[in-house]
């Protein structure tokens, strides 16, 4: 049984090394410049959908109308997923935990402390490097 929860702990412990990049990015990101690259997508959509069909100005408000409905959708689904996905990795860190005996929790919490603050530093790199 302790094989197995150590297998479980070392499981997650390699998977959460490799979060995806996307959510890192998005993270880095800040909602107004995600918010620009939404809208230069639209805009780039609405663009190759006219030439490719050559929409009519009525057809062209009516395609940047939904286009703009899709990118909201797409923010909620995304703000959704973050959450559910925080909430993931908390419920899985109790479980963890609760396999671990105390030495072990203190270094899974320290290990976790670490990471945070590496990402932390990561963050502030990247985000000086946008000044």
């Amino acid at each position: 049984m302790n094989q197995l929860k150590s297998a479980a702990a070392m499981l997650f412990l390699a998977s959460n090394l490799s979060l995806p990049v996307w959510a890192e990015s998005r993270d880095r990101m800040g909602p107004q410049r995600m918010q620009d690259r939404q809208e230069k997508r639209e805009e780039k959509m609405l663009e190759r959908l006219t030439k490719k069909l050559s929409l009519t100005d009525d057809q062209q408000k009516s395609v940047a109308a939904l286009l703009d409905m899709q990118g909201e959708k797409l923010e909620s689904l995304n703000k959704e997923y973050m959450v559910k996905r925080k909430a993931l990795h908390e419920e899985t860190d109790g479980q963890i935990t609760k396999a671990l005996n105390d030495d072990q929790k203190q270094k899974f919490n320290e290990w976790k402390s670490e990471k945070k603050e590496r990402f932390e530093d990561r963050k502030e790199r990247l985000g000086d490097r946008k000044k």
